[in-house]
């Protein structure tokens, strides 16, 4: 038995980082169908290296799915997605900003009849912001494939975390993914190092340099940029993870602990101990 095997996914994506995120949900269990254009089927089908029916691309990122074919420019062809999903767990998309609501495949129409549907649109460059109609340029270059991929695992964690919240309130959420925001949200060090050390010429690798990507007009539309307050320090500003929900709070940027400060809490509250407890161990040195 696999651990997702309770779990059906309609995969509208195409390319590298939506079919990413499904394939490795799919080899934990998941059932994926995988929806694709009549004749040619999923764009990466042609890419090379080419293989006997497929490519290398399209081998990587779609193992362990069912395929069907369906034009979504037809009314029987919408009818099925909408069948489809009223199934699913989950729906994955990633066709630019506004293309699904005009044929009525939206989050709003769908989650109107499956109320629990978790449904993620993976873009470029997210819903808002000025970038939001943009398909490929930008100060992060979404289509390397590096980025693609990385931008699958993003993918995968907030389904698995949607999933994860829907268990609880029975509801399911919109998930906003820009794969600029996840490749912004990877500068990590460097910008943690910029934001110490205000070092403009600290590197990004083969993005700008972290100083012109934060200041980038879409970075700040998009808040990727905040800050948490930490003792002896004050403000320090810190970078957001990169999902935008709906249904559920966006992920808000805490501090870091200091050493041990939650120490007396965690072993009252989780294991129970006493006052007198956490004093004995304390004057052992156990803790």
């Amino acid at each position: 038995m696999k651990p997702l095997q309770h779990l059906t996914i309609v995969d509208l994506s195409q390319a590298l980082a939506g079919p990413f995120a499904s394939m490795i949900l799919a080899e934990l269990g998941a059932t994926v169908i995988k929806v694709e254009p009549p004749g040619a089927g999923d764009e990466t089908r042609a890419a090379e290296p080419r293989l006997a029916s497929g490519s290398a691309q399209f081998f990587a990122c779609n193992r362990s799915k069912a395929s069907i074919t369906v034009d979504l420019r037809a009314d029987g062809g919408r009818r099925i997605i909408r069948e489809l999903a009223q199934q699913a767990d989950v729906l994955v998309e990633n066709f630019p900003v506004g293309t699904l609501a005009r044929q009525g495949l939206d989050y709003a129409a769908l989650s109107s009849i499956h109320p629990r549907l978790v449904y993620v649109s993976c873009t470029g460059f997210g819903q808002s912001g000025p970038y939001a109609q943009k398909q490929g340029d930008g100060p992060a270059q979404p289509g390397l494939p590096a980025a693609d991929l990385t931008s699958g695992l993003w993918v995968a964690i907030a389904i698995l975390a949607a999933l994860s919240g829907r268990e609880k309130t029975g509801r399911g959420s919109y998930v906003d993914f820009s794969m600029l925001d996840g490749q912004v949200s990877l500068l990590g060090l460097a910008a943690a190092r910029y934001f110490a050390l205000g070092a403009a010429d600290v590197p990004a690798g083969p993005m700008k340099d972290v100083a012109e990507v934060l200041a980038d007009p879409h970075v700040r539309g998009r808040k990727l940029v905040g800050s948490f307050d930490y003792p002896g320090v004050g403000e320090f500003k810190a970078l957001a993870l990169p999902y935008k929900f709906l249904g559920w709070d966006d992920p808000r940027i805490g501090p870091p602990p200091a050493l041990g400060a939650h120490t007396e809490t965690i072993l009252k509250e989780r294991l129970g101990y006493t006052d007198e407890r956490i004093a004995e161990l304390r004057l052992a040195k156990a803790i």
